[in-house]
């Protein structure tokens, strides 16, 4: 039966300036929102009644969360909910934070490396985010003994048959415990808001491929992360 993530987005700021994301710092027009701790366990209380024992937190880079209060909010959803595989999506740290956040019990970590061409990711986001670094977090995070996740995007603006091949030699070498296949989405108030989105069958057709190549890993696709 296949895992479905109940997923908390639990921040709308970011410090990052990625070109095709709807949450970028530069975004003025959009009207942002953080949970609070109680707001988040009331969500994971509805999807741990619901059966759901795989959680998700994610959010953008938001330097309100500081690694203390993600520790807080990790210790209490494992207090409350022992069980459970409680995963975090919040972006690159450093070696020293990741320590702690397992050491309060984090099971795993989503990380998208969003492309493995050097070219093709400074075409993504904006100058000062090194992609370099980003893959580097998920081979420290893997020796760590994290359940680790990453991605293909399938669809990106300036995506070549070079630069995909990049990605699956780059999760190749990772060899990664999830690998979540999703589209592209031109997002209002970006660069690349006018770009076309690609349709489910070129997705699922990647998903196809990736099983294959890496018969070890979770495939999934963004209908596996159920939003609370």
């Amino acid at each position: 039966m296949a895992i479905k993530f109940a997923t908390v987005w639990f921040t709308d700021y970011c410090s990052n300036d990625c070109r095709y994301c709807v949450y970028s710092r530069d975004n003025w027009d959009l009207k942002r929102n953080r949970l609070t701790k109680k707001e988040i366990l009331s969500r994971l209380r509805s999807a741990f009644k619901g059966g759901m024992d795989h959680f998700l937190l994610a959010g953008g880079m938001d330097l309100y969360f500081d690694d203390d209060k993600i520790v807080d909010i990790i210790q209490e959803i494992k207090k409350e909910f022992p069980s459970c595989r409680l995963y975090l999506s919040i972006g690159e740290k450093y070696i020293q934070s990741y320590e702690r956040f397992q050491k309060a019990g984090a099971d795993g970590y989503i990380l998208y490396h969003r492309s493995a061409d050097p070219a093709h990711f400074e075409m993504l986001h904006s100058m000062g985010l090194a992609g370099e670094f980003r893959k580097q977090c998920l081979f420290v995070l893997k020796d760590m003994g994290f359940e680790v996740g990453s991605g293909i995007t399938v669809g990106w603006p300036y995506q070549s048959p070079k630069t995909l091949a990049a990605d699956l030699t780059f999760l190749e070498d990772l060899k990664p415990d999830i690998i979540v296949v999703e589209p592209f989405r031109p997002q209002k108030g970006t660069v690349f808001e006018n770009e076309p989105a690609p349709g489910m069958e070129a997705v699922k057709e990647v998903a196809k491929r990736a099983e294959k190549l890496f018969p070890k890993a979770k495939v999934l696709l963004p209908k596996d992360f159920i939003m609370m």
